[in-house]
């Protein structure tokens, strides 16, 4: 694979009449940005027994898929108060990432023993939630928004989106060009290692028609491109789907589904997709939940606003496949990482929703929690 250097240096971004230059070809072949000859995310899946595993007032618990609890190989230690929930976790549960709750902004803090003690990362000490932070299964990479305080003052630079590739031991800014706060992460994914990353995002601007992003990486966050290679405008909001491998992408068009992309082939190339999900998977406020298990054969998708979820077992190549009712505005959807374990939970409630399917999406279960589930963050862990 070829390499762009102008003066002998490689460029960190390309404009041509203004707009960002997301790809250089020589003939046939890209040239810029560099890619690896390898597109595969190195990182192996645990091939273990799906746990669950979620916190509540400081306690973090740990389940089987019934909710029975389970004592961990290391017992957990306490989050540092009850205004923290779970934000990531590795398999094997080595990794553990926790900061604010809903509706509380607090420090992040990251663990490094399987949940036995959190501190701070060595660089880039940062207020989030758990909402606006996502971690690959890996626990390498962690991607996380920072957000205003409640009745904070917005922030008035793009950047504030921070990124680790060390386990969470040290966090650096990534700046989007043209792009002023973040006033809710929508949609995103990671890859199993964190290899390949998607996000939507709708920025702080006072146009709100060209406040919602769309980037992905397939470079463990080193380079972005931005939506606008779909010839799509930022009025869109996006739904990310991302298989474990990274091999499979999909960027759903919320307002319009029938306006979607989907690529086979790690991000190179991408298709259009006329997926028929009507206006029901539009959301006002937060994300909404999309997730694939490690191959891409298996997916779900959550549609709140008609209290429903798509799940199905065909890479996504048609959409929607099986819709199942749900109670509650279920925007919260995990998967395991061979696809047999899926689940999907309304937060927000003292009691919330959970339904939970144990043979690939064929039959659900659905029941309200049990006490010493919060109404926060849900996990599920592939432990051997």
């Amino acid at each position: 694979m070829g390499d762009l250097k102008i003066n002998g240096i490689t460029p960190v971004n390309i404009q041509f009449g203004g707009q960002d230059v997301d790809k250089v070809y020589n003939g046939s072949e890209l040239v810029w940005p560099p890619s690896s000859s390898d597109p595969i995310d190195p990182y192996t899946p645990v091939d273990g027994t799906a746990r669950l595993i979620a916190a509540q007032n400081a306690a973090i618990n740990l389940y089987d898929t019934s909710f029975n609890t389970i004592t961990p190989t290391n017992p957990f230690s306490s989050l540092p108060n009850i205004n923290y929930e779970i934000a990531g976790v590795s398999d094997n549960l080595t990794y553990m990432v926790v900061c604010g709750a809903q509706g509380s902004k607090e420090n992040i803090k990251i663990s490094q023993n399987g949940g036995v003690s959190f501190s701070d990362p060595f660089t880039g000490t940062f207020a989030t939630t758990w909402m606006q932070t996502i971690a690959s299964k890996s626990g390498q990479v962690i991607l996380s928004a920072i957000t205003p305080a409640n009745g904070g003052t917005a922030p008035t630079t793009n950047e504030n989106w921070m990124l680790s590739t060390d386990y969470g031991a040290n966090f650096a800014k990534i700046t989007f060009p043209n792009v002023i706060g973040v006033s809710s992460v929508r949609s995103a994914s990671l890859s199993s290692g964190g290899k390949y990353i998607a996000l939507s995002f709708t920025g702080l601007s006072s146009n709100f028609a060209n406040r919602n992003y769309l980037f992905y990486s397939v470079d463990y966050g080193a380079t972005w491109f931005k939506e606008t290679i779909f010839g799509a405008s930022e009025n869109r909001r996006w739904v990310v789907l991302m298989s474990g491998t990274g091999q499979y992408m999909v960027f759903i068009d919320i307002y319009t589904p029938s306006n979607s992309f989907y690529s086979s082939d790690y991000g190179a190339n991408f298709s259009s997709k006329n997926y028929n999900f009507g206006s029901s998977l539009f959301t006002l406020n937060g994300t909404v939940g999309a997730v694939m298990d490690i191959s891409g054969e298996h997916y779900i998708v959550a549609r709140p606003l008609a209290n429903e979820i798509d799940h199905g077992d065909n890479y996504a190549a048609n959409m929607p496949s099986n819709s199942l009712t749900v109670n509650g505005s279920a925007k919260n959807v995990r998967i395991s990482n061979n696809g047999e374990t899926q689940l999907w939970f309304d937060e927000g409630s003292g009691s919330p929703w959970y339904g939970i399917s144990l043979d690939f999406g064929a039959t659900w279960y659905n029941y309200s929690a049990p006490s010493s589930v919060a109404g926060g963050s849900l996990f599920i862990a592939d432990v051997s």
